[in-house]
């Protein structure tokens, strides 16, 4: 059947005072215009406020938070999600820590969000040291943690990380992971298509090493290893990319990803194959095409780009994204997108 008709209306205000500080706000409002209709989603209207602060202290400190509600009719009623975080950044530390509520209810049409009915914590600690080596310009020793419980306070996800990257002094970066996992799941799902995952407790750890070259020279590349546990299995991935910069306004970059999964009830492999296209011919005019094969669905994701910045911080975008089966050789999905934004200084 045919979609009902939708007005759509985004309007942003920030205001910046002392330097680096500013507030803002925003108003989101998706509605149906047929009378009696409900939108693809169900429902008839969905609207989201929102106000943000963000402070700068000492030259070093930076304060970020916002407050945000949405409201729907019936069962959705009103939502309401908010975030504090503060970092302190330096030549040599890098701190920052964060605490994020999002309700059940919160439910922006005009956005996404990836988890919801959550309250979820998360630290930092990094340095930046600098040695005195003609070959090493920085280290980048640091530690993470994110904690994320539901809204009765239950642990569902607790991620642990240490890492270490080196970045030599011709741009080329070596970067080593660790990484502790434990994940608490209250239904089943699916892996791979045919594998399931049951409800239970999930405690695993990876370790990764990852080599980028400088992305300063015309050709440059990265290439990724990873293994360790995936939930009661085990996941060994390979990454490689490779950029080709033929000059400052063309670019074409090419990636593959394999991975291989081993789970107690089934093994599989699945490779993703990607290739953009950047043109740039004029510092007002950019254009990119994406193409992405995923090898487990057999689809192939086409995503074509064109930007006009018709006056400073002001821009006319066209986007047409297509999803194709190449097995049935059907079109899964298709649209095209126009969006028109004008910046208006007071």
């Amino acid at each position: 059947p045919q979609a009902a008709a939708e007005n759509f209306t985004a309007v942003r205000f920030k205001r910046n005072f002392f330097g680096n500080s500013s507030v803002g706000g925003m108003f989101l409002n998706r509605q149906v215009t047929d009378r009696g209709r409900l939108s693809g989603d169900g429902r008839s209207y969905n609207r989201g406020f929102g106000v943000d602060a963000n402070v700068g202290l000492f030259g070093r400190m930076m304060i970020n938070s916002y407050l945000a509600v949405t409201d729907s009719p019936g069962e959705d009623g009103v939502g309401l999600a908010g975030r504090l975080s503060v970092a302190w950044r330096d030549q040599l530390w890098d701190i920052s820590a964060f605490a994020k509520h999002i309700d059940d209810e919160f439910d922006p049409a005009l956005g996404f969000v990836e988890r919801r009915g959550i309250n979820h914590g998360y630290a930092t600690f990094g340095a930046h040291p600098r040695p005195h080596s003609s070959i090493v310009q920085e280290l980048n020793p640091y530690g993470e943690v994110h904690y994320v419980s539901n809204l009765e306070d239950i642990l569902e996800t607790r991620q642990g990380t240490l890492g270490l990257g080196v970045t030599f002094v011709g741009g080329s970066s070596l970067t080593f992971r660790l990484e502790n996992q434990f994940e608490r799941t209250f239904e089943s799902f699916r892996v791979g298509g045919n594998a399931t995952v049951e409800p239970g407790d999930y405690n695993f750890s990876a370790g990764s090493v990852s080599f980028r070259s400088s992305v300063g020279r015309p050709l440059s590349g990265n290439v990724s290893i990873s293994n360790g546990g995936f939930w009661d299995g085990n996941r060994t991935s390979v990454a490689l990319g490779m950029t080709w910069r033929a000059d400052y306004r063309l670019s074409l970059n090419f990636s593959a990803n394999r991975n291989q999964v081993s789970l107690p009830d089934t093994d599989f492999t699945a490779d993703v194959y990607g290739a953009r296209v950047k043109f740039t011919p004029t510092t007002r005019i950019a254009a990119s095409g994406y193409v992405q094969y995923n090898q487990a669905t057999d689809e192939m994701v086409t995503n074509l780009r064109f930007n006009f910045i018709h006056a400073p911080r002001s821009d006319l975008f066209v986007v047409y994204t297509e999803r194709r089966s190449l097995d049935e050789g059907a079109m899964l999905d298709q649209s095209v997108t126009v969006k028109l934004t004008k910046l208006l200084v007071f």
